[in-house]
């Protein structure tokens, strides 16, 4: 036997003896309670939760000793998870087998397959966004007098950082409630109040006024414009005058300016509220909507009732002529 064919027959054995080896010591192997950690930039997002334990890790072995069993401590996998950082808003995050990192892993170990096969993360992106406040209403001193609040700054556009999921829902940012007792200066400062402390930041927290005083005054607004009845409505006036209507109101001079313009929205109605059926009304009440959520009263209304009103179904009504000047519209009763 020449050399060149000693020399094959040893490679044969030692490929054979190798692969024996290899057989013998690879295997597949199931491992409980393996930590997954999430990582982000914590700086960006936040993140629930920020760890997972995969209930069964399939890998596959080769080369590891038998008789050391080592590498089936949790302590000796180390994954991560990591979160992109060109993420959106809220939302959840899905991680496959394949998208985890693997910073520890015994050698001679593969990963084959997991329990749960995902892992979903719930992120909530950090965002900044300009906010209104919302301005505190006028407020009546035990005097008489009346304060306005005017902003001594240029802008009230407040600069709200925090969780995506807090900050682009809010609306208008709320103030303290004034005191009272500091109402008697040219100027307050009022604290912005904060919808989450813990996640969220405020800049400015706070918002200087100035403070303007009037005396609450009466006034009589003449020809009130009339509405209709609402266009949902299936009834009808029928032969029914409506006369010229007469409003004294209560309230600051800013108020009672404002509804003194062409542009105000000050309006009478009848008060359709016990009323559902068509039919002879004997008197109707008159009403009037347009007002400022707070501030002002209503004194008086003349007439402060419609007499001989007559309502038809739409369908059977002849003939309805609607007044002049009247504005068909749902009131907004004050």
């Amino acid at each position: 036997m020449n050399d060149f064919v000693r020399r094959l027959l040893a490679l044969a054995l030692a490929l054979f003896v190798w692969a024996w080896i290899n057989l013998e010591v690879s295997d597949e192997a199931d491992l409980e309670n393996i930590t997954v950690k999430v990582e982000y930039d914590s700086a960006l997002m936040k993140v629930s939760p920020d760890n997972f334990v995969i209930h069964s890790l399939r890998v596959r072995y080769q080369g590891i000793d038998k008789e050391n069993t080592d590498w089936r401590l949790p302590t000796k996998y180390k994954l991560v998870a990591k979160l992109p950082e060109d993420l959106k808003g809220e939302g959840k995050y899905s991680f496959l087998l394949k998208d985890l990192h693997l910073d520890v892993l015994p050698e001679g170990v593969t990963l084959k397959s997991m329990r749960p096969e995902s892992l979903n993360v719930a992120y909530d992106m950090k965002v900044s966004e300009k906010k209104d406040i919302q301005f505190p209403r006028n407020q009546t001193m035990p005097n008489g007098d009346v304060i306005k609040f005017t902003l001594a700054t240029p802008s009230a556009k407040i600069n709200v950082s925090g969780p995506y999921s807090i900050v682009h829902k809010l609306q208008a940012l709320q103030l303290e409630e004034p005191d009272l007792s500091q109402l008697d200066k040219s100027d307050i400062v009022l604290r912005i109040v904060n919808p989450d402390p813990r996640n969220v930041t405020l800049n400015p927290a706070s918002i200087s006024f100035q403070l303007d005083r009037q005396r609450l005054g009466e006034r009589s607004y003449e020809q009130i414009p009339f509405l209709l009845l609402p266009r949902n409505s299936d009834l009808v006036l029928v032969n029914s005058e409506l006369p010229t209507v007469r409003v004294r109101l209560r309230g600051s001079e800013w108020d009672l300016e404002e509804l003194g313009k062409p542009t105000s929205t000050l309006r009478a109605y009848l008060d359709m509220t016990e009323v559902v059926e068509a039919g002879d009304y004997r008197e109707i009440e008159v009403r009037v909507c347009g007002l400022p959520k707070s501030g002002v009263d209503v004194v008086s209304i003349d007439p402060d009732k419609i007499h001989d009103i007559v309502l038809r179904r739409r369908e059977s009504a002849e003939h309805v002529s609607p007044q002049p000047g009247a504005v068909e519209q749902k009131p907004e009763p004050k």
